[in-house]
């Protein structure tokens, strides 16, 4: 049912969907570049090939339009919701996993990324999948699971420069377990040997991308240019203000309403849902929704008082 709603809600009004950012336009605009090998000019700045490749053929078999360049971004935001239900499930048990899949489907942000043809939702869902693999791959070490997350994780990567987080947040996970008293099962070694083993299919699956960057500059290339973003702790606040103003216009009463059942729904075992044991709650939640929708306004009034 949630998947359900998550489908209605970012394939709602179709008219409305449109290719409008710059770099949509980039990550879109293959088969209109053939004089530059059916690439935008130093598109591999902006993200690697993957998700313009796979604009690229959906263009081919459908016809280019804008449904048909955001699909890839639809498909992969609607298939979030069961993916982070299994990894929350897995990770923290069941009421956890329906107050993140709530959160998910009412999310104003992920909504609309979900109707752009950028990078950010379908990486995402890649690093989500590739989360729940790992988790899996390294407490069972079962091969299926092995090759699942390293291929998950080299598919986030020829989808943005960031796809390599999935094995530096599985390091720090496996080197955190012993900090915390607990005694790995079946080894702290025996971890470390599985997770080399998927960060060895991830290195295999990903090194075209680096021999095709060699035209290019190399990876030195990209990461010069994405340094130009770097702000440091001096330009932090200025952009944490920035941060703040783009996520309150992009909220409505759908994050509220997200909120809401979050806080109802999860706070029940299924097996004894009743709204009897519900009512008792609902001051809490109401109070907790109107925060969210509050909150943002006394920060941007904050915000641009310090920042003036």
């Amino acid at each position: 049912m949630t998947t359900l709603v998550a489908a209605l809600l970012r394939m709602s009004a179709p008219s409305r969907i449109a290719v409008e950012h710059f770099d949509e336009g980039v990550y879109a605009s293959n088969v209109w570049c053939p004089d530059e090998d059916y690439s935008y000019p130093d598109r591999h700045l902006y993200a690697p090939p993957g998700l313009p490749r796979v604009i690229e053929e959906i263009h081919l078999l459908f016809q280019a339009s804008d449904l048909s360049s955001i699909a890839p971004s639809l498909l992969a935001g609607i298939l979030l919701v069961p993916l982070l239900g299994l990894l929350a499930r897995d990770w923290l048990e069941e009421p956890a996993a329906r107050a993140a899949v709530l959160l998910a489907v009412f999310s104003d942000v992920h909504i609309l990324y979900s109707r752009t043809a950028l990078t950010d939702v379908t990486w995402l869902t890649w690093l989500i999948l590739a989360l729940w693999a790992l988790h899996r791959a390294i407490l069972s070490g079962r091969p299926t699971l092995v090759v699942t997350a390293g291929l998950a994780t080299a598919a986030g990567w020829w989808t943005k420069y960031t796809g390599w987080l999935p094995l530096a947040i599985a390091v720090t996970g496996i080197v955190a377990v012993p900090a915390t008293g607990r005694r790995p099962h079946p080894g702290w070694t025996t971890w470390l040997k599985r997770l080399a083993a998927i960060t060895a299919i991830t290195a295999i699956a990903i090194s075209p991308l680096f021999v095709l960057l060699q035209d290019t500059g190399g990876y030195t290339a990209v990461t010069d240019n994405h340094a130009r973003y770097v702000v440091g702790l001096s330009g932090w606040f200025e952009s944490a203000v920035s941060q703040a103003n783009h996520m309150a216009a992009f909220e409505s009463l759908l994050t509220v309403a997200g909120v809401a059942l979050a806080c109802c729904l999860s706070t029940t075992r299924p097996e004894r849902f009743t709204w009897n044991a519900i009512r008792p709650r609902l001051l809490m939640t109401v109070a907790a929704a109107g925060l969210v929708a509050i909150a943002s306004f006394p920060a941007m009034v904050l915000a641009a008082a310090f920042s003036t």
